[in-house]
């Protein structure tokens, strides 16, 4: 898959278009995350040149927590469409598997959990589906799914699965109302 194919998850996700791409590049700090992040991506599993790019693709990674402070691990599966509203003190999980159209505001954190079982111990992280939003604060941990459509309100914690089209809120976080 080319470079283009890979950063074009996200700008065809906000509609843009030639000198408003650049405008975004420079003004939007959330839109420059996701693209940092793409480019890594795409550099760390690049087959030609591996030594150099796989280096350079770090070297992102480590911008992208650095400077807007974002924790984001080029690891896992994120689809496209992600939007990072005020990208600060976020942090995503190595195993965190994200869907199309995610929102998600500053302060989040999508972590793991440790889990003891017969054969022996491991650690499981969320899974956050098609059209969620996750509100500033908020922070989810273990292996819980949350459903397409769902929003979890601000400051909750979420520790077990929240169902589409869902709100949920409080600490430990409840499911309150149906959307539509």
């Amino acid at each position: 898959m080319g470079l283009f194919a890979f950063l074009h998850k996200d700008v065809r996700g906000a509609r843009l278009r030639g000198a408003s791409i650049l405008k975004e590049l420079i003004f939007n700090p959330g839109y420059r995350v996701v693209v940092y992040y793409r480019l890594s991506e795409y550099l760390i599993c690049r087959k030609k040149f591996q030594k150099i790019c796989k280096f350079f693709g770090y070297l992102l990674r480590v911008r992208i927590s650095r400077v807007p402070g974002v924790e984001i691990n080029t690891i896992h599966e994120i689809g496209s469409g992600l939007k990072l509203f005020h990208p600060h003190d976020i942090v995503i999980g190595y195993g965190t598997k994200i869907g199309r159209n995610v929102t998600i505001y500053n302060g989040v954190s999508l972590g793991g959990k440790k889990v003891r079982s017969n054969g022996g111990e491991y650690v499981s992280y969320p899974i956050v589906e098609n059209n969620v939003t996750i509100y500033p604060g908020a922070k989810v941990i273990g292996g819980c799914t949350l459903g397409k459509g769902a929003s979890i309100a601000a400051n909750s914690v979420v520790l077990s699965d929240i169902p589409p089209n869902s709100l949920a809120v409080g600490i430990p976080a409840k499911v309150i109302k149906t959307l539509k």
